[in-house]
């Protein structure tokens, strides 16, 4: 899509835009011989991020009953998670499952995703991935510029990596 249309869809000042491929924040996929600048809508979550800045998810889904419980469960996951992202501002958010995604805090990570405000979402553990396929939300979330991230195999990651 033309730079023009780009702008209009993200709301970032086509000045802006213009500046950013200049020094290598945000360029173009495409140019034309004329200077045109063409992008494609793979790139509206990184523009996003890049102008309105961006936050790590440490989302926790909890079984237990106790908020003082979860809450702790919460913080000491945001302090893992703060160790695989250290340069990340990384915000904890935990629920009981509320039995469906509508009104739940998960769904208003997402659409806080959709608006391009959030880069990663770290799931405490996969296993309680209960609102439909892990792999069906992991490939929404990437059109939106979102990785959906299982703690456990980010950490196998990092520890085979020996970091």
């Amino acid at each position: 899509m033309p730079l023009s249309k780009f702008s209009a869809i993200t709301g970032i000042r086509a000045e802006k835009l213009r500046y950013w491929d200049k020094t290598g924040k945000l360029e173009p996929i495409k140019r034309t011989e004329c200077g045109y600048r063409y992008y494609s809508q793979d790139q509206v979550g990184k523009a996003l991020r890049l102008a309105y800045g961006s936050t790590i998810v440490a989302y926790t889904l909890s079984t237990r009953s106790n908020w003082d419980e979860i809450e702790k469960e919460n913080n000491t996951f945001v302090e893992e998670v703060k160790g695989l992202e250290p340069d990340g501002h990384v915000v904890g958010v935990y629920e009981q499952w509320p039995g469906t995604i509508e009104k739940s805090e998960l769904e208003r990570v997402i659409k806080c995703a959709q608006l391009g405000q959030v880069e990663k979402i770290y799931y405490a553990d996969k296993k309680q991935f209960i609102c439909g396929s892990w792999e069906d939300y992991k490939q929404l979330l990437s059109y939106m510029g979102t990785e959906l991230l299982d703690y456990k195999e980010e950490v196998a990651k990092h520890d085979s990596k020996g970091l």
